[in-house]
């Protein structure tokens, strides 16, 4: 068997050497959380007529992670694609999964199945009945404490009964936002009755496996509540009563002058009542970030916001914008515009002075961005004359999935402009986190 480490390794017996009918890892990044469940699934899978439900939270994830690591911990164990195993399509000489099709189902040349789905929608499983089912990045799947209850209640394959086999499941995830059912698990799992084993690891037990000084790199990096779980795998919870939790004036707050030859990024957010923006510069190396200034105009509109900001800086060809990803479906004052076009169209801007992602970021991925330029970055500051902006940090606080709940409909959206410009020109600051699946674009 290819070498596990030893977290691998613990999940490994405790899944296939013992009673047990529940696994759960909990680990740090880096980990091989993946990988393992591409090894543990092969016992499985290596029993003919066996059916094994493979999960992940979403199609996406299945595509660009999940199947992946899993293929490629069966490769390493000798299986070879197109002769071992065929993915979307019938095997010669082997009965189909299904008479209808054989979509997302991975046939094995001895006969057992492995069916791929994504639990964005529970009712995918219904009606179904597995011998075993293995679940990747637990974490992001919507209410995983109802997931995992639909999926215990479809765990009564035919095969393994017939056979008299112990029908499991194997989930792995890092340290969800909400720790709360993880801790119900654990300690659910001190009692032998249940079943269930809990195997919590951290990043440094895959060392040897990552790039050299990746963990070193995270710890100067992330801020101190993210590291704990995203890498010591510290069952605590995300949730701090203040989004901006690393934020605070003394540190972040400051007076200073605008830097006359670098670019102006200008960061919009969509309102009525408030319509704001903020003003940002940052040297080309990203090294120094300062927030410079910002708008918030009631019961306004586009072409007001676009007098301020010339107001301001009547020279356009500095400005660069970037903000609210919704605008360019939103319909403003004239049939058919949006109100980034109506932006491009006053303030008469290049296509490349806009800078928009295809969609806002998830909050859980920005809390996370926010929190560690605050606290590891070193050298950003917000001008004194940002009022609002800083009330904002002070104010707004975050819901049960890591949303942004500001006290009344005025607050957060300063706090909105700013988050647009962070993650669409600093993501780059969690690059080696990044490589590990985190903050891709969206």
């Amino acid at each position: 068997m290819t070498e596990l480490n030893e977290a691998q390794q613990q999940a490994y017996y405790l899944l296939h050497h013992t009673d047990n009918k529940e696994v759960h890892m909990v680990t740090g990044v880096g980990v091989g959380k993946t990988f393992m469940l591409g090894m543990a699934s092969l016992p499985f899978l290596s029993i003919p007529n066996a059916r094994v439900l493979i999960c992940a939270p979403t199609v996406p994830m299945m595509k660009t992670a999940t199947l992946p690591g899993i293929e490629s911990a069966w490769a390493q164990m000798g299986l070879r694609p197109d002769v071992d195993y065929v993915i979307n399509k019938q095997m010669k000489g082997v009965k189909p999964y299904s008479r209808i099709g054989s979509e997302n189902v991975i046939t094995f040349r001895w006969g057992s199945y492995g069916v791929l789905t994504s639990l964005d929608n529970y009712n995918t499983v219904n009606g179904s009945e597995w011998d075993a089912i293995v679940c990747d990045e637990t974490r992001d799947i919507r209410n995983f404490e109802f997931a995992l209850g639909r999926l215990r209640a479809r765990l009564r394959g035919q095969t393994f009964k017939r056979l008299g086999l112990t029908h499991k499941i194997l989930t792995a995830t890092t340290p969800p936002d909400n720790v709360k059912y993880y801790l119900e698990l654990k300690e659910a799992s001190q009692t032998e009755s249940n079943r269930i084993a809990i195997v919590q690891a951290e990043s440094y037990v895959n060392k040897h496996n990552l790039p050299d000084g990746y963990i070193e790199q995270l710890e100067a990096t992330l801020d101190p509540q993210t590291f704990k779980r995203e890498v010591l795998a510290h069952l605590i919870t995300a949730q701090s009563s203040i989004y901006a939790y690393a934020f605070t004036r003394k540190v972040h707050v400051g007076e200073f002058n605008e830097f006359a030859n670098l670019p102006v990024y200008v960061s919009i957010d969509f309102n009525v009542s408030p319509m704001t923006c903020v003003y940002s510069q940052h040297t080309p190396d990203r090294k120094t970030i300062r927030i410079i200034g910002e708008e918030r105009l009631i019961n306004s509109d586009v072409s007001e916001l676009c007098q301020r900001i010339s107001t301001r800086y009547p020279n356009h060809h500095r400005l660069i914008f970037t903000g609210d990803a919704s605008g360019r479906n939103r319909t403003a004052h004239q049939k058919g515009m949006t109100n980034w076009k109506l932006i491009k169209g006053y303030l008469k801007l290049s296509d490349g002075q806009i800078r928009l992602l295809s969609a806002n970021p998830h909050s859980t991925d920005y809390i996370v961005l926010l929190n560690s330029l605050l606290s590891k970055h070193g050298d950003i500051q917000i001008s004194n004359q940002c009022k609002y902006l800083i009330q904002d940090l002070e104010l707004v606080q975050r819901g049960d999935g890591a949303e942004k709940k500001p006290p009344d409909n005025l607050t957060g959206h300063l706090f909105d402009c700013l988050e647009y410009y962070l993650w669409t020109f600093h993501r780059q600051f969690l690059d080696r986190f990044a490589k590990m699946g985190k903050f891709a674009d969206v």
